[in-house]
């Protein structure tokens, strides 16, 4: 190694130590931490929320910021369905039932974690295993109050098709109440 990599090694070094003793900015970590702030915004308020982050975690957020999160709470929930429905998906596939039915049922997400699993080769039991692990680690911990805030934004493939199908017969209902006149 000659000296000008060794001068960058060295460089390289000091600025990942100077990195690791910085604060962190919360900036795109919000919707990560906002279950856990909804919850705990229940028995805190944003100030003390946003101390803890600061003395536990050096995470930089301000009670205002806690307040902005709290308010604009939809994009959040939104953010959250959005990261779980996928591995739901790919549980409930293995399973042959609705995603947001073992969203919303613990009970038969426990049930259907001891079964076995309706899937094809080694990759396909890989990704059901990560997948039912996600659910696990991810949206399982959380407190079923918090759960139950984020359904309405999880995607209900049943009410779905539903939906769209009174939206086909909609032009079909107005032509024949334009008839009946």
């Amino acid at each position: 190694m000659n000296s000008e990599s060794l001068e960058f090694f060295e460089m390289g070094e000091k600025l990942l130590q100077c990195a690791q003793e910085q604060e962190i900015s919360a900036r795109g970590r919000i919707s990560e931490l906002f279950p856990y702030i909804y919850q705990a915004s229940k028995r805190m308020s944003t100030r003390a929320i946003s101390s803890f982050l600061a003395d536990n975690f050096g995470l930089k957020l301000s009670a205002v910021g806690v307040s902005r999160a709290l308010k604009e709470e939809k994009k959040h929930w939104e953010w959250l369905a959005e990261t779980v429905e996928p591995a739901a998906q790919i549980f409930a596939r293995a399973h042959g039932v609705s995603a947001y039915g073992i969203l919303d049922d613990e009970d038969a997400f426990l049930g259907f974690s001891e079964q076995t699993p309706k899937v094809s080769g080694e990759d396909g039991f890989y990704e059901y295993e990560g997948a039912r692990d996600f659910l696990k680690r991810r949206w399982f911990t959380l407190v079923k109050d918090v759960r139950d805030h984020c359904m309405p934004f999880v995607p209900n493939e049943e009410n779905s098709e539903s939906d769209e199908i009174e939206r086909e017969k909609e032009p079909i209902k107005k032509e024949a109440k334009a008839r009946a006149k």
